[in-house]
């Protein structure tokens, strides 16, 4: 008697098998996996409205002085669609000698490694309630966890209202 699988039960293997293959590379792995081998690469971890709208992708950082020694901005490319714009964020050396940086970007490690050779971050800011100014944050906040974290009022008040705790 010949045994036959349905094309459902199949695709759903399939998936099933998918789904557990890559924990079972990253477990097998002896590197750290906190650490991605590619320094441009991250993982969206919030679905969004660009590209990545979730999970894996990669960014170049560019690392601009502005004032030297005070005051510095990176960029990364953010695509919508075909289009692609700059993000920016902006750090300025306190007189404490601590960092300020004012919008936070994807959390690649040329972005941290960017920032943290430049001194020790204190203060993060989230600055407007846009999409692609805050995605980031809590990346930033999981790596920079002395640092204090400052949010425009109303920061996660639309469509409902949530408590920035809840988030951060």
């Amino acid at each position: 008697t010949s045994s036959s699988v349905s094309r459902r039960s199949a695709l759903l293997g399939a998936a099933s098998l998918a789904a557990v293959a890559p924990a079972s590379v990253v477990l097998a792995s002896s590197e750290d996996v906190t650490t991605p081998l590619n320094p441009r690469a991250y993982f969206q971890r919030y679905p969004t409205l660009f590209a990545p709208f979730y999970g894996d992708d990669e960014r170049a950082t560019l690392l601009k002085t502005v004032v030297p020694d005070r005051v510095w901005c990176l960029e990364q490319n953010l695509a919508v669609g075909p289009l692609e714009t700059p993000l920016r964020c902006v750090v300025i050396r306190l007189k404490d000698d601590s960092l300020w940086v004012h919008a936070p970007l994807a959390p690649t490690g040329e972005f941290f490694q960017l920032i943290e050779g430049l001194g020790t971050v204190k203060h993060v800011v989230v600055p407007t309630y846009a999409l692609e100014h805050k995605v980031f944050a809590k990346d930033a906040c999981d790596r920079w966890p002395e640092a204090d974290l400052w949010i425009a009022p109303g920061q996660f008040a639309f469509p409902v209202e949530v408590s920035p705790t809840r988030i951060y």
